[in-house]
């Protein structure tokens, strides 16, 4: 890659049992938050070794297993999908992705981790990787079993909890109620449009959580010619949750409703995750590479709550709601690329063929109990079972030809198609009052279908010449979207986009250590199936939530700048990164709000003190971003003083009882990171983040907010004699948005005492306090453009362990 930025292991000390991840957070750029790898301010994607996947795209496999002497070097670049890699031309589908460089004689041997430990409160867990590495083939095998929240999986795995469960926040629903019915959100779940918000979210491990995991990573490389990495993952995990909720909506009047909530809940989620890549070099003229992946997943999850609405004192609904939901998903994706080159230097032939599966079905019961105060109090009884079924497939092809243009430039002429379809079945059954559940609500069942086709026929120019790269490119697309209402009424719909979509791309190599990049990007996003399903999802009784079947695609444009450099005399490192991005047709929310009295919109009667949401498209919306990073020796303390700070703004427009409203958010961001570069003896970082966050309204200015997030963590570790070691490590969380003065303040430290034993100090027996304190939280606000939200969630505690380490090295 032309703008890869490359740290060497050598020059960063950590302690001997250090894992990627600690060498990884002292470098420059890079940071953990919230179990999120982030590298110049991005998401990570991918974590690569020695250039090949490793346990699929999961970066916490790579950076929570692999031990840290064992790298030579940490590459980041942004990596171009495996076409474009071919070609040369940027087609947008690139991911910000880490390259882990081993060591030559880490490259055949066995080595892996051990641990297992017991401690009051029944608390337990025990882990173990090993890998077998012997030049080309590589195999790795990994598990864990706690019941200590400790997670080292991917997001993905987890996706049946919060994709596919029905849970209250963001999940599917049914009901009875028919049209006399009213919404109030309980969580953050929402149509997309309101989620360039939750960058003022700050994310947490929830509840408690037992978890169960296994995995295995295989590569090998064939005769030369045929390349072979494979990897199968699985975790089960078994969650329970008691969430104190209080929310504040953005209202016209200054006497604002709140609704607060408790709750608890549980849920066992089990997942299975194939990948596999093939890379066969047929010859030196044709190559072809082979991408399946399967993930399948089974969730049940139960649910208990009760919320109150008001308005100043004025107490306007209550609910008590339990729901019961038992939901399987399976999803499938495979690539084929075919890459073709000709004598000519520069003219070559690629074939990109994708195809997809996906289809997520199950049940789930709900009981709920609703009372609406007014002169008289009125309550209604929600008694039912959904039925959902969605299922969908998608295949695309995509022909790229490459011409050279003299010995510096190429033409490229491309053209695509693709097939996408997408179905839901909803069907909602009451009861009849015999424990029987028979009687269809056609008000709250729906059967959809959604096609969505695109053709593409594109222009492009390659120049690259010494240290000048230029990258032009230009789509033509046509896309139709067609929509087919099947039940309870025959509704069929359809509509012809077309766009313009063009592309640039300039790398400039200003010297050997300093370079910048330029990219401009515009592409179409389809609303979903469920944005566009007109039928009522009542999962939370006090909130409904309703698809609009006249969504159009949106029309979006983004622009960054990077520039970055590395001075050698100095070892000083700095980077700047900026970002802006424009969406026309944006898909955001219009949510009705039943302040004092009773609405009817669309022949949906919403009652006092809850709201209707469904997504509309707007213009308006943007996001502008700038980040920078300087790395710089410290000399007399011999440590790497890393500095980052940033700036992020959006406008995100919505419509709120049919007034216009823009929210416009600000977060100031500057952070610090002292690593120390003593010794393998000595090893400590100190680390601190600030987050300063403003929100305004254009129309609902009372709701206007700002304040202040603090994180600031110290870790220590240091071998005092003869290998007695001592390490403590202290996080101080400051959330200045929390009315309680005194959880606002949050304080984590765990420390442990360890004695090194058998040769070369393979074993440790240690001694661990989690919590000392007992002074940890889990708070967590959320904003989006109709309510901010504060969640306080049961944490584990203060706890003590006894546990064995070993540590095998065989090269």
């Amino acid at each position: 890659q032309g703008d890869t930025t490359i740290f060497n292991a050598n020059s960063v000390k950590v302690n001997k049992d250090a894992t990627t991840e600690d060498l990884i957070t002292k470098m420059p750029g890079i940071t953990v938050e919230d179990g999120k790898l982030k590298a110049q301010g991005e998401d990570v994607k991918k974590v690569l070794v020695d250039g090949k996947p490793f346990f699929g795209d999961d970066p916490n496999a790579v950076i929570k297993n692999l031990p840290a002497d064992m790298i030579d070097k940490v590459q980041i670049f942004d990596q171009l999908s495996q076409q474009s890699q071919f070609t040369g031309f940027d087609d947008g589908n690139t991911s910000k992705t880490m390259n882990i460089v081993t060591r030559l004689e880490f490259k055949t041997g066995t080595f892996g981790r051990f641990n297992a430990g017991y401690g009051d409160k029944d608390k337990y867990m025990a882990s173990g990787s090993i890998n077998f590495f012997d030049n080309e083939q590589r195999i790795t095998v990994l598990g864990m079993v706690n019941n200590i929240n400790d997670q080292n999986f991917s997001s993905e795995d987890l996706m049946g909890i919060t994709a596919i469960t029905g849970s209250r926040r963001g999940g599917p629903g049914g009901g009875m109620f028919g049209r006399m019915m009213g919404a109030m959100p309980s969580g953050g779940g929402s149509f997309r449009g309101s989620g360039d918000l939750s960058s003022f979210m700050s994310n947490s491990q929830s509840g408690l959580t037992d978890t169960r995991s296994f995995g295995v990573n295989y590569q090998d490389k064939y005769w030369e010619s045929l390349d072979i990495s494979g990897s199968y993952f699985f975790n089960s995990t078994d969650n329970s949750s008691d969430v104190d909720l209080n929310r504040y909506y953005f209202l016209e009047n200054t006497n604002n409703q709140n609704y607060a909530e408790t709750s608890n809940s549980g849920s066992n989620n089990t997942n299975h995750r194939f990948n596999m890549k093939i890379e066969w070099k047929i010859d030196t003229m044709n190559s072809m590479d082979i991408t399946p992946r399967l993930s399948f997943q089974l969730n049940d999850s139960k649910s208990g709550d009760y919320g109150e609405t008001k308005s100043g004192a004025e107490m306007l609904n209550s609910i008590y709601n339990d729901y019961n939901s038992d939901m399987t998903a399976m999803n499938f994706s495979n690539e084929i690329l075919y890459r073709k080159k000709f004598e000519t230097k520069g003219r070559s032939l690629s074939l990109s063929i994708n195809t997809s599966l996906r289809d997520n079905y199950g049940d789930n019961n709900q009981y709920s109990l609703n009372s609406y105060y007014d002169m008289l109090v009125v309550s209604d009884t929600l008694d039912q079972i959904a039925n959902t079924d969605k299922n969908g497939y998608g295949l695309s092809g995509n022909l790229v030809y490459t011409e050279p243009l003299g010995s510096t430039a190429q033409l490229s002429l491309s053209s695509s198609y693709s097939v996408s379809k997408d179905k839901s079945n909803m069907k909602t059954f009451a009861n009849d009052g015999l424990e029987n559940y028979s009687i269809l609500d056609t008000a709250l069942s729906s059967v959809y279908e959604k096609d969505y086709n695109t053709q593409s026929y594109g222009l492009g120019y390659r120049f690259n010449e010494n240290d000048l790269s230029l990258n032009v490119n230009a789509n033509y697309n046509i896309s139709m979207l067609d929509n087919y209402a099947e039940f309870p009424l025959n509704l069929t719909t359809g509509r012809t986009f077309t766009s313009i979509l063009p592309s640039l791309n300039v790398r400039y190599k200003i010297s050997r250590d300093k370079n910048i990049n330029l990219n401009y990007r515009t592409r179409n996003n389809d609303p979903s199936v469920d944005q566009l399903q007109n039928v009522l999802n009542n999962r939370d009784p006090l909130q409904l939530k309703i698809g609009n079947p006249n969504l159009s695609q949106d029309y979006s444009h983004n622009l960054s700048v990077r520039y970055s450099s590395f001075d050698m005399s100095t070892m000083t490192s700095f980077f700047i990164f900026l970002n802006a991005s424009l969406t026309q047709d944006y898909i955001g929310n219009r949510t009705i709000i039943a302040e004092n009295k009773p609405v009817v919109f669309n022949d949906i009667t919403i009652n006092k003190g809850t709201q209707l949401i469904m997504p509309e498209n707007m213009d308006g919306y943007m996001s502008m971003r700038a980040f920078l990073s300087w790395g710089i020796p410290v000399s007399f303390i011999k440590s790497n003083l890393n500095i980052n700070g940033g700036v992020t703004y959006s406008n995100t427009p919505s419509l709120i009882n049919d007034n216009k409203n823009s929210a416009y958010s600000t977060n100031y961001t500057f952070g610090l990171v002292i690593a120390s570069n003593i010794s393998k003896e000595l090893d400590f970082t100190i680390a601190s983040i600030n987050n300063y966050n403003t929100v305004e309204n254009s129309f609902y200015k009372n709701n206007d907010r700002n304040y202040l997030i603090n994180s600031s963590r110290i870790r220590f570790n240091w071998t005092i004699w003869e290998g007695i070691i001592f390490r403590t490590d202290v996080e101080y969380k400051y959330n200045g948005w929390y009315e309680d003065t005194d959880q606002a303040n949050s304080y984590y430290w765990n420390f442990n005492i360890a004695k090194k034993i058998f040769s070369n100090d393979q074993g440790e027996i240690r001694f661990s306090v989690f919590d000392v304190l007992n002074r940890s939280t889990n708070l967590q606000r959320t904003i989006t453009d109709t309510y901010i939200e504060d969640t306080n969630t049961n944490v584990l505690g203060r706890y003590m362990m006894l546990s064995f380490i070993y540590n095998l090295k065989a090269f």
